[in-house]
């Protein structure tokens, strides 16, 4: 099943928040968080104006298309590769999250994900959730160390 149908929400001039909330309790909210809040649509241009219309004019009415699609229309998004990064990728992920995994059995160090924090000196820079840095030289990349943009088949997140 797919349903498509144009509708009109209200946002802020600027476009950075949308007008959000069921029954009585609405507020504008960042784009950036809207995920499962409920965003509050309107069947016509004249409906959302006019249930704004005693508000400041910080605002405008947005067309939209919205869709409603059963599980199996959703699109698949492709996965990232399961093949180790090589140094050059990394140079690039300034910031971006890593699976991190020693090459070799390595007692107790566990493969985790940290975000890449650049290269510095020979050594590659990464924060665990901890917050204290951790470096990996980069000539034993391949030899103690590997890094992922997903974890290997079959390795466990943590």
């Amino acid at each position: 099943m797919r349903i498509e149908r144009k509708r009109y929400v209200v946002m802020r001039r600027n476009r950075t928040e949308v007008w959000c909330g069921l029954s009585k309790n609405f507020s504008f909210r960042p784009i950036s968080e809207v995920k499962d809040v409920s965003v509050k649509t309107y069947h016509s241009e004249a409906q959302a104006e006019s249930g704004c219309s005693s508000w400041d004019r910080d605002f405008e009415v947005v067309p939209v298309i919205e869709t409603i699609l059963t599980e199996d229309e959703l699109p698949t998004l492709p996965q990232p590769s399961s093949e180790p990064l090589t140094l050059e990728e990394m140079r690039g992920m300034d910031g971006e999250p890593a699976w991190i995994t020693p090459a070799k059995a390595r007692g107790n160090i566990p493969a985790r994900w940290m975000l890449f924090a650049g290269v510095r000196q020979g050594v590659c820079l990464f924060m665990p959730a901890g917050g204290i840095s951790q470096g990996y030289r980069t000539e034993s990349y391949g030899k103690t160390w590997l890094a992922y943009r997903r974890p290997p088949e079959g390795e466990e997140e943590i």
